[in-house]
């Protein structure tokens, strides 16, 4: 997450749609003036937190937080939101679902026959019961329209997940920072691995593919989510 006063933008992380990417490399543009914009920890690349007050949250939750969370701990206003440019990737709601499942999928046993730490009916459990039984890390449970509005207001413009390097590079631009050669994916495994991770990304949409139920229960819990990116980007 990054609130830059210095530039008016704000640059908020909904779970599993690229943000760590997306945070890094706005980080490293150099388009932001670190004594006063904010920026949180990014651990996986450490870059440290700069100018976030001490809210009593860990430092995932403050990195993904919302624009009301923001504006309960007093990192943000109302108004400040609405004269910013704000922003953050928005991902259809298969998509996510299924890498949320393979994230899950990558901290459990990986066996020979495909079967991993999480079958179906296992994390379907488990998303049903949402915040109570997902780590930070996951934040599943929560809608990502949650993001983009402020008692129903939006104050965040979506970018297209599925579009996502030239989103990327058209934010980056927005802001004035370098524009990098290529657009790293932060997050997939090392070199030695995208193949077996390959094979868990195909076998982590049989959630998905395999289970019409499932399909129903997921579209029924994100309905929002699912209207929102139909009515920005088809």
């Amino acid at each position: 997450m990054i609130i830059s006063h210095s530039k008016k933008f704000i640059f908020l992380r909904p779970t599993k749609t690229g943000s760590t990417t997306a945070d890094v490399l706005l980080r490293l543009s150099g388009a932001f003036d670190p004594e006063q914009d904010v920026f949180c920890q990014t651990k996986e690349w450490e870059l440290p937190p700069r100018n976030v007050p001490n809210v009593e949250e860990n430092s995932i939750q403050v990195a993904h937080a919302t624009p009301q969370r923001l504006i309960d701990w007093g990192m943000v206003t109302l108004e400040q939101l609405r004269e910013y440019d704000c922003y953050a990737f928005l991902r259809p709601v298969e998509s996510r679902f299924v890498a949320g499942y393979l994230h899950c999928m990558r901290g459990g046993y990986w066996g020979k026959e495909g079967k991993a730490g999480y079958q179906p009916t296992q994390f379907m459990e488990r998303w049903r019961n949402r915040m109570e039984n997902f780590t930070p890390q996951d934040l599943l449970g929560t809608n990502q329209i949650d993001w983009f509005f402020v008692d129903g207001e939006q104050v965040v413009t979506p970018l297209d997940f599925m579009n996502y390097q030239t989103e990327l590079r058209r934010l980056i631009d927005l802001v004035g920072g370098y524009q990098f050669p290529e657009i790293p994916r932060l997050n997939r495994a090392p070199q030695h691995r995208i193949v077996q991770n390959e094979n868990r990304r195909v076998w982590a949409k049989s959630i998905w593919n395999d289970y019409e139920e499932i399909q129903k229960e997921v579209l029924a819990w994100y309905v929002e989510d699912h209207l929102f990116y139909q009515e920005n980007f088809g």
